[in-house]
């Protein structure tokens, strides 16, 4: 359902700097059927925009990532 869906679907943006946890966790999400991936950061800048600039009911976050401001 990524990317398209509707608007039933919970929100989700997954932030991680590891590619490999971002199609994982994007695959299991995709596989539920009732979420919609709205957005991927692998650093807390690009995840700071997409929160400012995206709506989302969750976010699924790696603690700790390097690089950036945030």
């Amino acid at each position: 359902m990524s990317e398209q869906g509707t608007s039933s679907a919970i929100r989700v943006i997954i932030a991680d700097d590891h590619p490999v946890v971002i199609l994982g966790a994007r695959a299991a999400l995709d596989q539920a059927g009732d979420m919609l991936v709205v957005g991927e950061a692998a650093d807390g800048d690009r995840l700071m925009a997409l929160l400012a600039s995206r709506p989302c009911d969750v976010l699924v976050t790696d603690f700790s990532m390097p690089a950036g401001r945030h």
